[in-house]
Order: C-alpha cells, then sequence, then structure tokens
C-alpha cells in the first residue's frame, strides 16, 4: 500500500548557524514522527545551501508539486519564516492542499486522534457539517452516540440518539455511566464513557457534535486522542435567514443571535482547542477546508 506523500514546512533559514542547526533537528524529528505514523514525509533541499536561490527554489516547488498536502509547522511561537510563506505561495500555484497547525506538539496531537468533535451556536451549521461528512464517508467515520429523554427530531443524524425513558436516564447517571449529562430544554443528555472508549479504540474515525462547555472532560478522559473544530456563526443576516426558516418568531430569533454571538465570543478565547471554520460559503467547500484535517 503506497504512503501519502506530505510536504513539511516549518522555520528554517536563519543567520546564525546554532539556530539553523536546531531547527534542522527539529525537522528531522517532526520527519521520524510522520514516517512512523505511515506517512512518506519530504522537504525543502535544506542540506544544499550552497545551491543558488533559483535552483534551491525550483527543487523546493518540485517537492511540494508531487505532495498530496502541505503540513505547516510553525514554532511554538505561532511565528512563521519567509521559507514557510514562500511554500505556501507555490502550493497555491500548484494546487497542493495546506493544513496549518499551531506548533510542533499540535502535529504530533494530529496523528494520534480518534475522535472529531463540532461545536458551534444554534444556526452555524453543525449538524449539517456532520452529517455530510458521514454520508460522504460513512466506511471512514462512525458517530459517537449521545443518550437522551426527548423526543426524536427529523433533523436527528442516523445513530446521533440513544432514546431512553427518564427513568432509564436516571439510572444510568446512578450507575455513573455518564462522562458528563445536561439538562437543555427540559430534555436530559448525556454521553457515556463506554461510548468513548468504543470510539478510541476504534479503527476508525469517530465524529462528535457537543457543547464547547464540555470540551475539557472530554480532553482529560480521551488525553491525545480528540481534535475539535468549532463552526463560527454567519453573518447576522444569513444566521437570521436560516433560524427564520425553522419556524422560530422574531423575537426568538433575535434572543437566539444574541446568544450566538456570546457563544463565539467566548470560543475565540480557546485557540488551544479548536480550528475556526466559518461555513459562510457552498457546503461543499467547507467541507472541502475540514477534510484537510483528516488522515
Amino acid at each position: 500500500m503506497s504512503r501519502e506523500v506530505v510536504y513539511i514546512s516549518t522555520p528554517l533559514e536563519s543567520d546564525r548557524l546554532d539556530i539553523r542547526d536546531t531547527n534542522i533537528q527539529r525537522l528531522k524529528r517532526i520527519s521520524s514522527k510522520l514516517s512512523s505514523a505511515g506517512y512518506h514525509p519530504i522537504y525543502a533541499p535544506i542540506f544544499a545551501y550552497g545551491l543558488d536561490r533559483n535552483t534551491y527554489q525550483n527543487v523546493a516547488f518540485h517537492n511540494i508539486n508531487v505532495a498530496s498536502r502541505i503540513l505547516v509547522v510553525p514554532h511554538n511561537t505561532g511565528l512563521l519564516s519567509c521559507d514557510v510563506w514562500r511554500d505556501i505561495a507555490y502550493a497555491k500555484m500548484s494546487g497542493t492542499s495546506v493544513v496549518k497547525f499551531r506548533n510542533e506538539r499540535d502535529l504530533y496531537r494530529w496523528l494520534n486522534v480518534n475522535i472529531f468533535t463540532f461545536s458551534g451556536a444554534s444556526g452555524s451549521g453543525k449538524n449539517r457539517i456532520a452529517k455530510e461528512i458521514l454520508d460522504k464517508r460513512r466506511f471512514d467515520f462512525n458517530i459517537v452516540p449521545s443518550v437522551t429523554t426527548r423526543l426524536r427530531h427529523p433533523s436527528d443524524l442516523p445513530g446521533e440518539y440513544l432514546h431512553v425513558s427518564f427513568e432509564e436516564f436516571l439510572s444510568m447517571e446512578d450507575n455513573e455511566e455518564f462522562l458528563w449529562t445536561a439538562d437543555i430544554d427540559g430534555g436530559m443528555y448525556g454521553i457515556t464513557k463506554q461510548a468513548i472508549d468504543v470510539a478510541v479504540q476504534s479503527e476508525k474515525k469517530s465524529i462528535m457534535i457537543i457543547p464547547p462547555d464540555v470540551l475539557d472532560v472530554l480532553y482529560e478522559y480521551a488525553e491525545g486522542k480528540v481534535w475539535s473544530f468549532y463552526v463560527l456563526s454567519p453573518s447576522e443576516k444569513t444566521l437570521l435567514k436560516r433560524l427564520e426558516q425553522e419556524g422560530e418568531d422574531l423575537s426568538s430569533v433575535r434572543k437566539r443571535i444574541k446568544e450566538c454571538k456570546r457563544l463565539d465570543k467566548k470560543a475565540r478565547k480557546l485557540r488551544n482547542r479548536y480550528i475556526y471554520i466559518r461555513n459562510e460559503k457552498d457546503l461543499s467547500a467547507t467541507i472541502s477546508d475540514i477534510q484537510l484535517y483528516f488522515l
């Protein structure tokens, strides 16, 4: 089975030899991790500093052109150097996908992910995105089911909920089966520890739709196995149209828009937790942006 070719783009250039040597060691470390994970990593000809600039850039461009995607890995400061920006420009010219990480640690967590979570305010489109991914890649992904006491909704995804009585829910809670529970609009919701255990141990990746305030609990329980997207709310005009289509009166819509802004503002402060997705454009384009992060 052929291995996916990925191009590593990380800050390398420096006038100081000690910094350059440190950067090269870092690149070797990243390359080794990717190889162990089943990838075929390539990069710019960093050991050939004697090459003239044009030859160096031509080799770098060729390597980017043969890769399926570029993995951009900044230093822990998050800053990128001119050589990385050049790589990104080359990728746009060649049509190669670019996946940006926050730092080296972020990349290593990505290599071990089993669960992808989607959070967002009402009307952001997170459910629709998850449904589209599950429809298109049903052989690659499972959905982690929630337990709920509410009635079935037409918008529920297949396998998204296990519907139980209120008494059954309380019994499961008494037996400490849940990782977390929530009371939303009179309906009880919960995720069982067993459901997370199954997702972490499965050969297939899993998708979860979760409220933002339980993310830390999930990260602690399934440490190193979770990758999280936050779907930002669209413009107020688009959001107003979406919520009105759901049949809500104007007063309720205004309240939900205010709540959307509050949740988005809170989520933007958690940059170490989320990859932010804006669902303003065509859904297929949004899905393509997300799928860059799928292994």
